[in-house]
């Protein structure tokens, strides 16, 4: 006599529905952590620098970037990629203005003439201090 299955009690049938659950929630985890991680990469990625990630940079090495396709400046002893912010030709003062700040200390004349807005929207240039 061939060997007929008996059809799966109910146990059996709870089994299977909690393993299939269980490796569906887990496949969810697998790619929400995925997701989690690379997001939180990009994020620190394109954050500027802060931190434990502080570079140095002198006055020398500022000076070197003095033309408007690579210009940095220096602001309360922070070094700034301004090149971008030349780009997109937003400031208020002219590019011209921008252009001459190329390679320099340009701390008293910032001061002097930038509210707390404009201060704030040089973070994302942020290289590091100045040593």
């Amino acid at each position: 006599m061939p060997n007929k299955k008996s059809p799966p009690s109910e146990l059996e049938k709870r089994t299977r529905a909690f393993k299939r659950i269980f490796i569906i929630l887990l496949a969810i985890t697998i790619v929400i952590s995925t997701n989690v991680f690379l997001f939180s990469k990009l994020e620190n990625d394109s954050q500027s620098i802060t931190g434990d990630q502080v570079v140095n940079y002198t006055a020398t090495m500022v000076a070197l970037h003095n033309t408007p396709t690579d210009c940095w400046i220096i602001v309360d002893g922070v070094a700034y990629d301004i090149t971008r912010y030349i780009d997109k030709g937003t400031h208020t003062g002219g590019r011209s203005s921008l252009e001459a700040a190329c390679g320099k200390d340009v701390s008293t004349g910032f001061n002097n003439s930038h509210s707390d807005r404009a201060r704030q929207e040089l973070i994302p240039y942020r290289l590091g201090s100045i040593q």
